[in-house]
């Protein structure tokens, strides 16, 4: 395998590996597994290789491990950047502040557990740091999309560059983290306070006594629909001064809108079961790098030299 191929796949596999870390960082979650390594970090049980003796255990400990080999895989990514490319290159740049990110989102993970903001705990700090989380967990995201996209050969792209088409394409991707980060909330009050039906759970979030936590759960479905329209109405809108392989990417984003959309009704006509919520989650990862993909397309250099200005 020569250099190039090997830091192009090395790219890829650090994108997808991202993904399947936080799926199993939500799974943590959603199962109460938190606290399966008790207070310790790195350790577990203040062991570095326990015998699991539960199943939360064992889903927690998985988790550090897989991102463990993350961090290994996000600096072989910036030796084969640095050999190949040089220390200067945009996408050894990249790879560095990627691992930065990928570090902070470890020490995000840690101050869960150190903290005790775990299983049951429902503190502002918790509270505070679930979205965080998520707005971290979107910009390692994006980080390796690009370093992978770079990787590939693509051509380089500048959002600035695109004028018009590249503000209309930032709005739509602050709408994504908005929506991320208030189903990161959401999905934790679906953990803290499962609900016995949905007629019950609509009860329960406007009673009186209700705890904050659980009065906010109606805003990400409302936020998401809205959201949602708004991010097909981006694509629609900008459909006239893409090229073709945009205007593709850009259909594959409305497409997985409709998906997240289904499952976010069963997720809750099924009041929120573990195994949707993880798929929940996925989709939301694969939304944001399809719509990655799809503004830096709109947004290559060769476009933005030949583009059709949309009125404003």
């Amino acid at each position: 395998m020569n250099s190039s191929r090997a830091l192009s796949r090395t790219a890829w596999a650090m994108l997808a590996g991202v993904v399947v870390v936080v799926s199993s960082g939500g799974l943590v979650r959603a199962t109460n597994s938190g606290a399966g390594c008790g207070e310790s970090w790195p350790r577990c049980d203040q062991q570095l290789f326990p015998v699991p003796d539960s199943i939360e255990q064992l889903i927690e400990f998985t988790h550090r491990i897989l991102t463990s080999g993350l961090v290994i895989g996000g600096i072989a990514l910036i030796v084969l950047a640095y050999f190949q490319l040089g220390k200067s290159h945009p996408v050894t740049r990249a790879a560095v502040i990627a691992f930065g990110l990928l570090l902070v989102e470890s020490l995000l993970g840690a101050a869960l557990v150190v903290f005790g903001w775990v299983e049951q705990d429902a503190s502002i700090g918790r509270l505070i740091a679930v979205p965080v989380h998520l707005v971290n967990t979107f910009a390692l995201i994006a980080g390796y999309a690009l370093i992978a996209w770079r990787a590939a050969g693509r051509s380089d792209f500048s959002i600035a560059e695109a004028g018009h088409r590249g503000r209309v394409l930032m709005v739509g991707a602050g709408i994504l983290v908005l929506i991320g980060a208030v189903g990161a909330l959401n999905a934790l009050a679906d953990t803290l306070f499962p609900a016995e039906s949905v007629a019950s759970a609509i009860v329960a979030e406007f009673g009186a006594t209700a705890p904050f936590l659980l009065k906010i759960r109606v805003l990400h479905p409302l936020i998401a629909i809205v959201g949602g329209v708004g991010i097909v109405a981006i694509v629609r809108y900008l459909d006239v001064g893409m090229f073709a392989a945009a205007r593709k990417r850009g259909w594959i984003v409305v497409g997985v809108i409709g998906l997240q959309f289904a499952v976010g009704l069963l997720n809750i006509a099924l009041l929120t079961p573990v195994e949707i919520q993880v798929v929940h989650l996925v989709i939301a990862d694969l939304l944001w790098i399809a719509y990655l993909f799809y503004a830096f397309t709109g947004t290559e250099r060769r476009v933005a030299e030949n583009r059709i200005e949309v009125p404003v």
